[in-house]
């Protein structure tokens, strides 16, 4: 996603299971926890599918 919430521009990009490092951490539209922005920048995820490490 461009920005943090469901209500921004998508990327096209899947990125799939795995380990990420997290940069920021915002409140947005569509998630309980927040959306994390990627260390890759490949976007922001929703933190309600992911646990802390």
């Amino acid at each position: 996603m461009e920005g943090a919430g469901t209500d921004t521009a998508k990327t096209g990009k899947f990125t799939g299971v795995g380990v990420f490092t997290i940069v920021e951490v915002k409140n947005g539209k569509g998630t309980v926890k927040g959306w994390g922005k990627l260390k890759s920048g490949a976007g922001w995820i929703s933190l309600d599918f992911g646990k802390r490490e």
